[in-house]
């Protein structure tokens, strides 16, 4: 068995994330017959970037007990690349990662990993190239083991769909992963946000259980409160990122003049938000209408066309938002999710519940037990960690409301340290 772990960039520096890799490895290392394997990316980062002492690096494993027997520059991998891409059948799949390579010049994580994987489990025969420490040689195995943060889910799900369309799927069963919660040593600046890669990972492959009773929870709350459909002439989703099922909630709420201003703060989720609005990118489209389908078995006739006729997108901070403008708000792990201090997160829904016209609709969304997140393999963004205590003593002063914890199923936990997801729908006092 071969173990992977300690992934690590040219432009990188020894860090926690690399220390929590080197534990699970600690713990599946035991025993006779098992290669530690460690892989550079000196492919990816700007060659002027990049800084890592690799010998100083590989110090540090050692000094952990975790040596590699083999270690990998992953330019030595581009040969496997151009090979991959020519054996994949799937002609879509194909000209996505041909494109990708088109207007970058340089192949994608997933085409790596693929090769990388199809390369260890014998598909290419014997490897033979230079390594930094060991021998190609000792590559060779009939089961794989990758410890990698969570943030690369993603690239990891689309290496294995490249390898089921080459000609190598029974070779998926022998690959396995172990995914640990992401941290880097410092927050990522909200610019960095990847709006597609954190709709993949949280929301591209199914409904999830929280989600899907949030869903639920909201659309049979709002019927009970008996809101007419049209009646409502100015919404606001502050910090909606890339996420577009709140708004689809509200929309059937909102009158054909009235508006829905989705703003945010960051600019790439506002491109996201547009090109799915103006139908532009199919595959998020696909994505998006799952939720619609589900919103709409529930009774509400919800919808993207809608959303794309009423809504209009704004950059703005929760924490700017002018007062009394609103009839209804809706914010969805949002302050939360900006700031790791209480305060801070007192100080954003202070100021979402000021732009609400008094007796106006709150529906609101907050993480607990949140210790940060990612929305990209290279980032980690702040979290404030929150009890549903402190959730409902908070909105107590805002206005009456309804409360409801989503939690997850066994092992579906979208953060470390998460207990669930706490969803609001009230009235501001009048």
């Amino acid at each position: 068995m071969g173990i992977e772990y300690a992934h690590i960039y040219s432009d990188q520096q020894f860090s926690r994330q690399h220390e929590r890799g080197i534990a699970e490895l600690l713990k599946l290392s035991a025993g006779p017959g098992i290669k530690k394997i460690v892989l550079v990316d000196d492919y990816s980062p700007d060659p002027s970037s990049q800084c890592l002492d690799i010998r100083d690096f590989l110090r540090n494993l050692s000094r952990r007990n975790a040596a590699p027997d083999v270690a990998v520059f992953e330019s030595e991998l581009v040969p496997y690349c151009e090979a991959v891409l020519e054996l994949i059948a799937n002609k879509k799949l194909k000209k996505g990662l041909s494109d990708y390579y088109g207007s970058r010049l340089k192949y994608p994580c997933s085409l790596f990993v693929a090769a990388w994987y199809l390369l260890r489990l014998g598909f290419f025969g014997t490897p033979r190239f230079e390594c930094i420490t060991g021998s190609s040689e000792h590559l060779y195995t009939d089961k794989i083991v990758t410890i990698l943060p969570d943030s690369y889910m993603v690239p990891e799900a689309r290496a294995l769909e490249i390898i089921e369309s080459t000609g190598g799927s029974t070779l998926l069963e022998n690959i396995e992963h172990v995914f640990f919660a992401h941290q880097e040593e410092n927050y990522s600046d909200f610019d960095d946000f990847d709006a597609h890669e954190y709709v993949e990972r949280n929301y591209g492959c199914k409904i999830r259980s929280e989600d899907r009773q949030i869903i639920e929870f909201v659309t049979s709350v709002l019927s009970d409160m008996g809101i007419a459909p049209d009646s409502l002439q100015r919404v606001a989703d502050v910090g909606v990122g890339p996420n577009l099922y709140p708004a689809m909630l509200i929309s059937s709420l909102i009158s054909n003049g009235g508006r829905l201003e989705l703003i945010d703060i960051g600019a790439k989720n506002l491109d996201y938000l547009e090109q799915v609005l103006n139908r532009t990118d199919a595959e998020q489209l696909r994505t998006w209408k799952i939720y619609e389908d589900h919103i709409r078995e529930l009774g509400l006739p919800a919808g993207l066309k809608k959303l794309s006729i009423v809504s209009s997108t704004t950059m703005g901070s929760i924490y700017e938002l002018e007062p009394n403008r609103y009839d209804a708000v809706l914010s969805f792990f949002v302050a939360d999710s900006i700031t790791d201090m209480l305060s801070e997160f007192v100080e954003a829904t202070d100021s979402l519940m000021n732009s609400l016209q008094p007796d106006g609709l709150f529906v609101v969304a907050h993480m607990v037990g949140s210790h940060g997140y990612s929305a990209g393999h290279r980032t980690f963004f702040p979290a404030v960690n929150l009890t549903l205590e402190k959730i409902e003593e908070i909105y107590t002063r805002y206005g009456s409301f309804r409360i409801r914890m989503a939690t997850c199923g066994s092992g579906e936990a979208v953060r470390e340290g998460y207990d669930g997801m706490v969803v609001i729908v009230g009235k501001k006092f009048a």
